[in-house]
């Protein structure tokens, strides 16, 4: 259960998006091919959780030919609080000070604004020279 049960090689389902309202329409799927846009904390997809520490499944496969992953630049990550996202592993690292976690947890989300911004942006003037093969 949660998202370690997660897996990123499934033929995902197309679902037509109602724009005015940004929201599924229930039942209603797309007839023709769609993109799966898949906001990720890293460039690399690894087809299951659990697959992490096996460098063979590092590998695209059919599954992800529609797939549109969104990722952060990994030279604006090492602009964020100790050089990286913050994870489960911060708890380990600040061990009982959580002001100092909660702070380098609340500057990388405030850093992440920057990321939805040029998202936003790029949205209005697609720049296809951006869009890189997985």
């Amino acid at each position: 259960m949660g998202w370690r049960s997660l897996r990123l090689d499934l033929r995902f389902a197309h679902f037509v998006l109602e724009s005015a309202h940004h929201k599924i329409l229930p039942g209603h799927r797309a007839t023709g091919a769609g993109l799966v846009l898949y906001p990720h904390f890293q460039h690399r997809v690894v087809p299951g959780w659990l697959d992490k520490h096996l460098p063979w499944r590092h590998k695209t496969t059919p599954a992800l030919d529609s797939m549109v992953l969104l990722s952060p630049n990994p030279e604006w990550v090492k602009t964020l609080p100790n050089a990286k996202l913050p994870d489960r592993n911060d708890f380990t690292h600040y061990g009982t000070d959580t002001t100092a976690r909660a702070r380098a947890w609340l500057a990388a989300t405030r850093a992440s604004q920057q990321l939805a911004d040029e998202w936003g942006e790029w949205l209005h003037r697609p720049d296809l020279g951006a869009v890189q093969p997985l």
